[in-house]
């Protein structure tokens, strides 16, 4: 197999097994310069302040597993709803989105009135993907996937320890992103290990195969990407070295390819994935267990959300550490064809975009339970601000929003009263409920 690195072809000459000490040529690179210049260096650093080149460092606590937090202070906690609405120049549509740590998804219009929502008991729902009828496929992290029709009842379950993202492939097929504690002593003797799996259910949920994407990468020519940890001790007083938990890849993305972009690299079935330690997105074969291609050090840091374009492009929401940016890349060329960034908005551990028909991009700045609407020149037409915020100032996240055209979505025929119900009032949080999800625009 030939790997395409950065522009350059790179014929490697000897795949590692899984667990040898050996690494993939890199464009002949040895072992020792591949790890001087590609590993992961792991230090001390606080990912707010640090100044780091984008693949210098790997802080030690980003090595531990850790919960996310549920949101962000923010000053102006009074803000809520539709802030900014440039009628003229915004993409119209409804906006689907969850929020953190609510078992609900919302379907809003331009102006933030209601449209219809879903609601279980149970945990939050972390990732929902909405299909045209009404359906949705849920995420509850580490819990369960299951989907639910438009009326929120229950069409299937599968309990499943699932994370961050899913992807239903052309033919029905579900890949979800889903992780387990693993004793592995060649990446750490004494640490357990968080493996990163691609699990594949059928369109009624049942599973059908599980993929270890640790096996796969340290099998492949970008094995010398992988951090190396085998020395590190990171445990804490009083801990013991098997209670600590490396969160060795960090995959939060996957989207599985239909065929509709014309090319090799982008035939039906092949899977683009997010690996955020270590800074890189690839298009993978997951029946081959080829990396096809790779684009992310040095350009990228604790990306999310790269998502695939009709022309071919990717579309990525790059974290970075003090401040974000949208990047848009040519897979083919490795040319960075458009960037967004203000200096200030910011997302540290979440974040998501999509790019519109009218060439304009929605960013989901998940942390801060912001999400806004730019144009190709970066003029700001549509912004709005989760309305779930506690009596301390928090406001909670949101992890993607995504808008849909009314025709895309034919199960709706108009607002629907009896789901006229605000976040507010499912939050639980404090607060009185209000009569809809609405915010007046106030610039």
């Amino acid at each position: 197999m030939t790997l395409v690195l950065a522009g350059c072809r790179v014929e490697p000459e000897e795949t590692p097994a899984a667990g040898s000490g050996s690494a993939a040529g890199l464009d002949g690179l040895t072992r020792s310069a591949a790890e001087t210049t590609v590993r992961q260096v792991v230090g001390d650093v606080d990912p707010r302040t640090a100044e780091v080149q984008p693949t210098a460092a790997l802080p030690r606590q980003q090595l531990r597993a850790m919960a996310y937090t549920a949101g962000t202070f923010d000053p102006d906690a009074e803000l809520e709803g539709v802030l900014l609405h440039d009628h003229e120049r915004a993409w119209p549509g409804l906006n689907f989105f969850t929020s953190r740590d609510l078992p609900a998804a919302f379907l809003m219009d331009m102006d933030g009135r209601m449209v219809h929502r879903w609601r279980r008991r149970g945990g939050g729902w972390q990732h929902a993907e909405l299909l045209p009828d009404g359906q949705v496929i849920v995420l509850v992290r580490d819990q369960a996937i299951f989907q639910v029709d438009a009326a929120s009842e229950i069409v299937w379950h599968t309990p499943l320890r699932a994370h961050h993202d899913h992807s239903r492939s052309s033919d029905g097929r579900i890949f979800v992103l889903t992780n387990r504690l693993e004793e592995i002593p060649e990446i750490h003797p004494r640490h357990k290990i968080l493996a990163d799996y691609v699990t594949v259910l059928s369109a009624q949920g049942e599973v059908l195969e599980e993929i270890g994407l640790i096996p796969l990468l340290r099998r492949s020519p970008i094995a010398a990407l992988l951090p190396y940890v085998a020395d590190l001790d990171l445990t804490r007083e009083g801990e013991a070295p098997e209670d600590v938990e490396i969160d060795y890849l960090h995959a939060n993305h996957i989207e599985i390819f239909d065929g509709s972009v014309p090319g090799e690299l982008y035939r039906s079935g092949l899977a683009l994935l997010s690996l955020r330690q270590i800074n890189t997105i690839a298009i993978v074969d997951l029946e081959t267990a080829e990396v096809l291609w790779f684009w992310g050090p040095f350009n990228l840091v604790r990306q999310h959300h790269p998502t695939l374009l009709p022309d071919g492009n990717l579309l990525v929401f790059n974290n970075r550490l003090k401040t974000s940016q949208i990047v848009e890349v040519d897979p083919r060329t490795f040319d960075v064809e458009w960037t967004y960034e203000d200096g200030e908005f910011f997302s540290l551990l979440r974040g998501s975009n999509q790019r519109l028909s009218n060439g304009n991009t929605l960013i989901t700045e998940s942390d801060t339970g912001y999400v806004f609407e730019v144009t190709a020149e970066g003029d700001e037409v549509w912004r709005f601000a989760n309305l779930q915020v506690d009596d301390k100032g928090v406001r909670s996240a949101i992890w993607r929003m995504v808008r849909f055209a009314p025709e895309e979505l034919p199960f709706v025929t108009g607002p629907d009263a009896g789901s006229r119900t605000p976040v507010e009032a499912d939050q639980g949080q404090g607060g009185e409920p209000r009569d809809e999800l609405a915010g007046s625009t106030s610039r």
